[in-house]
């Protein structure tokens, strides 16, 4: 349950799924073999996204009809991933998901492409934007489209919610501001997971025993973290997202060297 919480509240705050907690500390400290810790992990990215969406979707921040979009590439990626997943060697598949998650933490330190969307940018009384519903914008859909499906492709074989991608994609690329972007991830991965999810349940791969703790745990770390997060500054949250990108490169890449080498 304590892992699901810090799960829940990570997820929460940076618009993923908790996976990149739940993963590592289910396969290093329980032995769960990673196949059964990916259908966990997918649970709990649910229950993050169940936990947090209903008050992000409440503020106005997020943008329904850009996720319910992007979500349809997302879906076939996870679907097709989940199918794939026992044929796919684990090693070289976290050595590849390596380079793509440092692109991502690359691609969140670049300015937005229309820097006018940014939550930095003061209002016509010189204070802040006050919150607000999503800009008009809709830059790079095709590249948009791409990212989301390997996303999905991300979620449904290392049981993440695909937030590592998302939020840099609609960010960097499409142009849509940071708290706009991991709320619109947020809100999106729980259907994401949903997709793979019913795979490795039907394939027997879900184990109640640690699915059940660990999702109660999200549910009160993620609903804690949808608070939380309207009170931290944009830099914050690019900061802490970009540390935690780092963190799943560091454990993919680890995970990917070992399993080649032996």
């Amino acid at each position: 349950m304590g892992t699901g919480a810090a799960a829940g509240l990570a997820g929460s705050v940076l618009g993923v799924g908790g996976g990149v907690v739940v993963v590592p500390v289910l396969t290093l400290l329980y032995g769960l073999p990673v196949r059964y810790a990916v259908a966990v992990s997918l649970v709990a990215v649910a229950a993050t996204s169940a936990s947090s969406a209903g008050s992000y979707l409440r503020q106005g921040r997020v943008d329904v009809p850009l996720a319910l979009e992007l979500e349809v590439a997302t879906a076939v990626g996870a679907v097709a991933a989940g199918l794939a997943a026992p044929f796919v060697p684990e090693g070289w598949l976290y050595l590849a998901f390596t380079l793509a998650v440092l692109y991502a933490a690359y691609g969140m330190l670049r300015p937005a492409v229309d820097p006018g969307t940014s939550d930095e940018e003061p209002g016509p009384s010189g204070e802040d934007r006050p919150e607000e519903g999503p800009p008009e914008r809709r830059s790079n859909r095709g590249w948009g489209m791409a990212g989301m499906t390997g996303a999905g492709v991300a979620s449904g074989l290392l049981g993440i919610g695909g937030g590592f991608a998302k939020v840099p994609v609609m960010h960097a690329l499409m142009g849509v501001r940071l708290p706009v972007a991991t709320a619109t991830s947020t809100f999106m991965i729980g259907m994401t997971a949903a997709s793979s999810g019913w795979v490795y349940w039907a394939r027997g791969d879900l184990s109640l025993a640690f699915a059940g703790p660990v999702a109660l745990g999200v549910l009160a770390g993620g609903t804690a973290g949808a608070r939380l997060s309207r009170h931290l500054p944009e830099r914050w949250l690019r900061g802490l997202f970009v540390l935690l990108l780092l963190y799943v490169a560091v454990q993919m890449a680890w995970r990917g060297w070992t399993g080649v080498a032996g």
